[in-house]
Parts: C-alpha cells; structure tokens; sequence
C-alpha cells in the first residue's frame, strides 16, 4: 500500500504511521496478504515469480492501473554488488530548513577562502537546504547521545561533562577513529 492510501494513513510526525512492510534482510513480513488472506511472508521482494503474482494478485482484485517494463538505474552495494532496498524508517531530523534565511544572512558574513565558495559550493547548499537527517544507520554515522528509557522518556546529552556525570565514566580523551577500514 502507499502512503497516500486511505487504508494506510500515513503522518512522517508520528512513527508509528509508518507502514513498511519490508524486513531488513529484504524479505516481506506477515502483514503482505494475497487476495485470498495468504501471506508472502518470507518472500524476497526483488524474487521475479513473486514480481508476477504480485501483479496477478493486483490485477484480479482490479487494483492494477498499468503494467509497464521502465528501464532505470538502481543502487548496489558499492562492495558486494548486491542490490540495495531503500525504505521509509524512522528518523532524526536537524530542522535546518527553518532557519535558511537566517543562515543565508550569516554566510554573507563570512570571509570565505577562496571566496568563490560563498556563492558557490557552501552557497548553493544554504539556498537549496533541507532537512538534515543525522541518524542514518551507518558506521560512520553520526552518533547520537539520546538515551530513551523503556516509558518513553527521551534525554538528549548536552555535553561530555554531563555524559561523564550520567554514566560515571569520565572520558579522557575523545578522538575519531584513524581509519574506516
């Protein structure tokens, strides 16, 4: 179902909306139902058979529009060659796009070197801002000092100072990894 479905209601300001019916290991889960109420849990969703069930399936309940082969490019894993699967998930999210004007003003403040990044490079960036998603789930991914205990309650750690008071470690030294191998 898509997001815009009305079986599906859908709003990004409430996780719980959010429908994905993908697992990590690119399989579906038991909420993906045939027509007649069977599920293609386990399934592979690039799996071609399953590709034109899904369009039987469709086809016969008459919720099928169109079908068309569309040739276009698709990620892979950079490593493995595998193909990639984007889903929706739940995110963190820097509004920066409220602030762009502001931002704007302040580059303009700014004695940059060289001075073509001002209106260029770092210039277009503040002009086409959006949202920044911190969370990604990478392992050079920003890492988040949020704790969130098992009621809900959400604590956003301010400063090491304060990490070393909550956790009682004091850390000596802070520094990034030297390689991301």
């Amino acid at each position: 179902m898509a997001a815009a479905s009305d079986q599906v209601p859908f709003d990004p300001a409430v996780s719980s909306t959010l429908y994905n019916p993908v697992r990590p290991d690119g399989t579906y889960d038991d909420r993906v139902l045939d027509r007649e109420g069977r599920s293609y849990a386990g399934r592979d969703v690039k799996d071609e058979a399953l590709t034109g069930e899904l369009i039987e399936d469709l086809r016969e309940r008459g919720l099928l529009l169109r079908v068309q082969d569309y040739e276009h490019s698709y990620p892979h894993c950079w490593r493995s060659g595998n193909p990639l699967i984007y889903y929706a998930k739940p995110s963190w999210y820097i509004a920066t796009s409220r602030l762009r004007e502001e931002l704007i003003e302040s580059n303009e403040t700014v004695e940059w070197h060289p001075p073509r990044v001002k209106e260029g490079r770092f210039g277009d960036w503040l002009k086409n801002n959006v949202d920044w998603a911190l969370s990604r789930e990478r392992y050079w991914g920003t890492p988040l000092p949020v704790w969130r205990c098992r009621a809900g309650h959400i604590h956003v750690v301010g400063s090491f100072s304060e990490l070393a008071e909550r956790s009682g470690t004091v850390w000596r030294t802070i520094t990034a990894p030297t390689s991301m191998s």
